[in-house]
């Protein structure tokens, strides 16, 4: 049996996203929230996890904490809840838009989260079997 894969949940507060904690436990997810960057750095340091998802409205600048939290958990994905149309930052992975007091969109992102991360790895896949004979640099035009 495949063991249950940890997100870390890195937000200000967890009150006002318990529907979102609620869809990720019952996507398959255990939950491990911190509210401040040092508290994940501190679960980071002496554990593993499967990915980190940040929502932390206060935090402006996040780039010196993803960059830290990749240091501790290098294999870890990094994902970023945006919902007011910041801009890209440096160190994330993937961004995802959603209401977290949705209940249909925040079911619908645990989903995709647990497919995502629970399916091959593209390191896993095997490459499409060549032809003997085929180059494929600088292939001849035919006549």
């Amino acid at each position: 049996m495949r063991s249950r894969l940890t997100l870390l949940f890195l937000c200000d507060r967890s009150q006002p996203y318990t529907l979102f904690l609620s869809a990720l436990e019952a996507a398959g997810f255990k939950v491990i929230v911190a509210h401040r960057p040092e508290q994940a750095k501190e679960y980071l340091s002496s554990r593993a996890v499967d990915a980190i998802i940040i929502h932390h409205p206060g935090l402006d600048d996040i780039a010196p904490v993803t960059a830290t939290l990749k240091r501790l958990a290098p294999r870890a994905p990094i994902l970023r809840v945006n919902h007011r149309g910041e801009a890209p930052q440096p160190g994330v992975d993937a961004t995802f838009f959603v209401d977290l007091q949705d209940e249909v969109l925040t079911h619908a992102v645990a989903l995709f989260l647990m497919q995502s991360l629970a399916g091959p790895s593209p390191r896993r896949v095997a490459a499409p079997a060549r032809k003997a004979g085929f180059l494929a640099a600088n292939p001849q035009p035919a006549i």
